[in-house]
């Protein structure tokens, strides 16, 4: 199984480097797509041959670019349609959710609205305690039946 790893933290963050580790020894190949792409950036990340079998997303604030809240409202929309698109397309999406908002967003409100249609729009949703998976079901109306939760 290959499965694409987007964004690709692996220079300031440990995690997804360790996690394509532990997922080796399954036989799983994680690849990270490197650099911004235009448009539809996770489409045209992936959507290229060879395709891999599976997104798994960690933190989808990357792209929604902007500060100014207009722009990035244009931002979420785009990134929820490219989302759709991917599974159009036949790639399952996975998130894990680190965070609901990210720390410092400018727009905590818009970015609470994205993160619960994400969580609607993906394939399944990992997250790392019983309480993130409590939270992920009362703040973002996942439906827990698609919540797995895999410790750090």
């Amino acid at each position: 199984m290959k499965v694409a790893v987007l964004p690709d933290w692996r220079d300031g963050n440990p995690y997804q480097r360790l996690l394509a580790d532990a997922l080796a020894q399954w036989g799983v190949e994680c690849c990270f797509p490197r650099g911004y792409r235009r448009g539809l950036p996770l489409s045209r990340a992936l959507l290229p041959r060879p395709r891999p079998d599976l997104l798994h997303l960690h933190w989808p604030t990357p792209y929604l670019r902007s500060n100014q809240p207009a722009l990035r409202a244009g931002y979420c929309l785009r990134t929820l349609g490219d989302v759709a698109l991917l599974r159009c397309a036949g790639i399952p999406v996975v998130w894990t959710v680190h965070n609901l908002v990210t720390h410092d967003t400018p727009t905590p409100r818009l970015e609470l609205w994205f993160s619960a249609r994400l969580a609607q729009l993906v394939d399944h949703l990992i997250v790392h305690s019983e309480e993130a998976a409590e939270e992920v079901v009362a703040v973002l109306g996942a439906n827990r039946d698609k919540i797995s939760i895999i410790p750090h």
